[in-house]
């Protein structure tokens, strides 16, 4: 049976190769996988609701960010760039990172992400 910590740091990984792919054929070959595959609607909420939920944008922002363009990452999501650094932390981090499991953490990020929410949607 494959632990489900395993398979959370597999898919971590396989993320940030993909952002790392994605700057190579940007830098090397002039490849931009926003402008080869157009926009594509992948929220849900979104689709729905016709609002931005607290992750809209974060592929276009992890796409930004392998191409190194982190003030563009940034306008897509203001998460991106924090949460990719904690990403690249976990998967080279043994172990669980006992802080991101505290309460206190969850929901200060619960309370940022709902104000965030309310506030792009203004």
């Amino acid at each position: 049976m494959v632990k489900p910590e395993k398979v959370l740091r597999l898919s971590v990984i396989g993320i940030i190769s993909t952002v790392i792919f994605s700057g190579f054929l940007y830098h090397f070959f002039k490849i931009d996988p926003l402008k080869l595959f157009g926009h594509t609607e992948l929220c849900i909420f979104h689709a729905i609701s016709g609002k931005k939920c607290p992750g809209c944008g974060m592929t276009r922002a992890f796409l930004a960010i392998g191409k190194l363009q982190f003030l563009e990452a940034f306008k897509y999501n203001i998460f991106a760039l924090p949460f990719f650094a904690v990403m690249v932390l976990y998967a080279v981090r043994p172990g669980p990172i006992k802080f991101f499991q505290s309460k206190i953490f969850l929901y200060s990020i619960l309370g940022v992400a709902l104000i965030y929410t309310v506030m792009r949607n203004i």
